[in-house]
């Protein structure tokens, strides 16, 4: 169970219910107290969670127990679940006080910026492997992703990929200065399991389940050339138009000093006329 939750059901007064997976965790930390650790990142998602994006990532754990026996442990890492209490007044301490457990929040903890990914992925206790990188966009799942992709691209123009088929001309910019003005925590240790983030902040929340309600599964799309070339020729359009504009106000310009000149000279001429009628 994560630390923040547990922390949660403890200020309630009220015993953490334990999941098969908490079991399985605290067990494996049981065995291998006090051991070296390292880690293996098997999958990445970047979440798209309200107005910004976060990392959750599924890891495997290896360490070994006294006797020198391998163990390994599976997490998923990347958000918590806060409990909504049912609270009733207690007259004898006048205070309210939770009695119950109405539902949980799913709240994600460490936004997706190319810094956080990078301190995760090439963390000095990590195992190099094949991670898979995946977007998870309303439950509905894209893949086909490469690091390289994964971790300098806009979430817009990796949205617009799987969209369209192609990323746009003009790239969004995306990077450690891209966290939303308010939500640029950085994830500050992976020598330990559970990743916390500095500096602490407001977190955004999403009522939701578990991740077994996610709904499509697409692997990675392909780009779609007549699409693509559709956008490059209406964008080369767009500039022969502008070219000509241009031309067309240069012309103009030329021609003004012309007319002035001739305008210029007929009123001379006009002059000239009525000289030689007076005389």
């Amino acid at each position: 169970m994560h630390p923040i939750t547990e922390k949660m059901y403890r200020d309630a007064n009220i015993d953490p219910p334990l999941k098969t997976e908490d079991l399985v965790r605290k067990r494996f930390d049981e065995e291998t107290r006090g051991k070296p650790r390292k880690y293996k990142i098997d999958q990445m998602y970047r979440v798209k969670q309200l107005d910004r994006d976060y990392i959750v990532y599924n890891q495997t754990i290896f360490s070994e127990d006294f006797p020198g026996n391998e163990r390994t442990c599976f997490e998923t890492v990347g958000y918590h679940e806060e409990p909504r209490f049912q609270k009733r007044y207690n007259p004898q301490t006048g205070r309210p006080e939770a009695e119950s457990i109405q539902g949980t929040e799913v709240v994600y903890d460490i936004p997706a910026t190319k810094q956080n990914m990078m301190n995760i992925l090439k963390g000095p206790d990590v195992i190099p492997t094949n991670t898979s990188f995946v977007l998870n966009i309303n439950n509905a799942k894209y893949g086909g992703l490469t690091m390289e992709e994964f971790t300098t691209k806009h979430l817009d123009d990796l949205i617009q990929k799987f969209d369209k088929g192609y990323y746009p001309r003009q790239a969004t910019p995306f990077g450690d200065e891209d966290d939303n003005d308010n939500n640029n925590g950085t994830v500050r240790q992976l020598s330990k399991d559970r990743i916390t983030v500095e500096p602490e902040q407001q977190q955004q929340k999403e009522e939701g389940g578990e991740k077994d309600k996610e709904q499509v599964i697409m692997e990675g799309m392909k780009p779609n050339p007549k699409a693509q070339e559709e956008q490059i020729r209406t964008e080369d359009k767009e500039g022969e138009e502008e070219e000509e504009e241009e031309k067309e106000e240069e012309e103009e310009e030329e021609d003004q000093p012309t007319t002035s000149n001739k305008t210029q000279q007929s009123l001379r001429g006009s002059k000239q006329q009525r000289g030689r009628t007076q005389r």
